[in-house]
């Protein structure tokens, strides 16, 4: 079983990991603003969630208003992006 300090450690390299796919897939949607693939706003939607949850678990509390302003902001987009191709 692992104690908490190795636990942090995996938290943060699993954060890392997300935010390296975090960071080129908001480049993608502001590349293609006019047609973002909803799939990348899923993925990044997906990925801050992981982190917030996580992040959570171990009261890492300035992390979850970031988070949470960070799905609003993504919802928000996808649905405006849904009812543009509907």
């Amino acid at each position: 079983m692992m104690d908490q300090d190795e636990l942090v450690t995996v938290f943060v390299e699993e954060s890392v990991e997300h935010l390296e796919t975090i960071e080129p897939d908001l480049l993608k949607m502001e590349e293609t603003r006019e047609s973002v693939d909803p799939g990348i706003v899923n993925s990044i939607f997906r990925a801050v969630h992981s982190i917030k949850g996580a992040a959570g678990f171990f009261g890492f509390n300035n992390i979850g208003p970031l988070s949470h302003r960070m799905e609003y902001l993504l919802l928000n987009d996808q649905i405006f992006f849904i009812r543009l191709y509907l």
